[in-house]
């Protein structure tokens, strides 16, 4: 497989369909024409694979994706969570950059404003800190110089921040993980910490740009609605990205849930209007 330069890369699989379909119809919104990657999250993608014509992704398919889950079952156990580390198979990828973002995110924005800070000297930019889902509380004042960033949405470099140094650093790091790990974060808490042990070179996507505000979490209290998307507060940026970490579906009723409702249901219309039916569809 030959691949771009410059790829945005998301992670999904048909238990995640619900979301992966709105994250879709929101990022070929704004993105029509920025190459997607997606990681499997597990062998269960056949509704996913339905989506490909329709929104123009590739699936990776390399070995280091089964190498690092491997690595982490040896770590963690043998858990459904550990699958996560295959996103950290995009770090050996033959790519200059790479954006990840999670498929539980919506977007509103041309993210091509948040690449190329790797050419310039960063190993990784992050878009959001996430402390209590990175480090225990305990274990935070061992790291006083840590960003505690999210792996939610982040931007990195294969060339910077290696595949074989990552899988090598689990291996070596496992027990400290174990010690220091938030909660249930896995493959954040990892990334965090090797970043951290290594000294590798990190940074914000909010101050290395002044008009977005990357990516904010969906329960945040000043999150605002508009027109078009969303603003960080009433006097803020406008996000470019929304994360809906930890709202579940069919839970108590979100006051954006309408928003995300929206696009699925965009994403459902599009999907009809190419006749593609997904599992369950009727006739």
């Amino acid at each position: 497989m030959n691949f771009p330069p410059r790829i945005v890369v998301a992670m999904a699989d048909d238990p995640y369909i619900f979301w992966f379909l709105p994250f879709l119809e929101t990022f070929r919104t704004h993105n029509p024409d920025l190459p997607l990657y997606v990681v499997p999250y597990s062998d269960d993608c056949d509704a996913v694979a339905r989506l490909r014509p329709v929104y123009g992704f590739e699936f990776i398919d390399v070995p280091e994706m089964a190498e690092i889950q491997r690595v982490a079952e040896e770590v963690h156990g043998v858990k459904r969570q550990t699958a996560l580390y295959r996103r950290l198979a995009a770090h050996a990828l033959p790519v200059d950059e790479f954006l990840y973002l999670d498929s539980d995110n919506l977007v509103f924005a041309d993210l091509s404003p948040f690449f190329g800070h790797t050419a310039k000297g960063l190993d990784l930019a992050y878009a959001t800190n996430s402390p209590n889902e990175t480090y225990r509380a305990e274990a935070r004042a061992r790291f006083p110089d840590s960003h505690m960033f999210s792996s939610g949405m982040y931007l990195s470099s294969p060339a910077r921040l290696p595949f074989a140094d990552l899988a090598a650093s689990l291996c070596a790091n496992g027990a400290l993980l174990r010690e220091v790990e938030g909660s249930a974060s896995y493959d954040q808490s990892f990334l965090n910490l090797h970043v951290d042990l290594s000294g590798a070179s990190v940074a914000g996507l909010y101050g290395l740009q002044d008009r977005w505000s990357p990516m904010v979490w969906v329960n945040y209290p000043e999150l605002q609605r508009t027109e078009t998307g969303f603003r960080e507060s009433p006097e803020g940026r406008p996000v470019a990205v929304v994360h809906w970490a930890g709202v579940k579906v069919g839970g108590p009723k979100h006051r954006h849930m309408d928003v995300l409702m929206d696009y699925h249901l965009r994403g459902r219309a599009r999907l009809k209007a190419a006749g593609v039916t997904l599992p369950g569809d009727a006739g």
